[in-house]
């Protein structure tokens, strides 16, 4: 059984819709693809940056300037191993 019948829309450099400057797509539902050929992941992190790049961008424009292309900046995959100093030396 289909509950959700979603559409994955391809988003311009900027986060917008082809033809509507003025519409963004972000998270789940941007096929994001312009870094390197691949979309991005549906993860937390993305739609957050996403976010926070079509706010900047929204007051930009409000001021009569832009922003360059949407660049996802990947900080999640940093893991930090503490080890207690007798295990560390082992």
């Amino acid at each position: 059984m289909t509950i959700w019948n979603l559409k994955l829309e391809i988003p311009n450099w900027d986060l917008t819709i082809a033809n509507y400057p003025n519409i963004f797509v972000i998270g789940d539902l941007a096929h994001f693809s312009h870094q390197d050929g691949q979309p991005l992941p549906g993860v937390a992190p993305v739609a957050m940056q996403q976010g926070r790049y079509v706010a900047n961008l929204i007051e930009n424009r409000q001021r009569g300037k832009g922003l360059p292309a949407f660049r996802y900046v990947n900080k999640e995959n940093l893991a930090v191993i503490i080890l207690p100093a007798k295990e560390a030396h082992d």
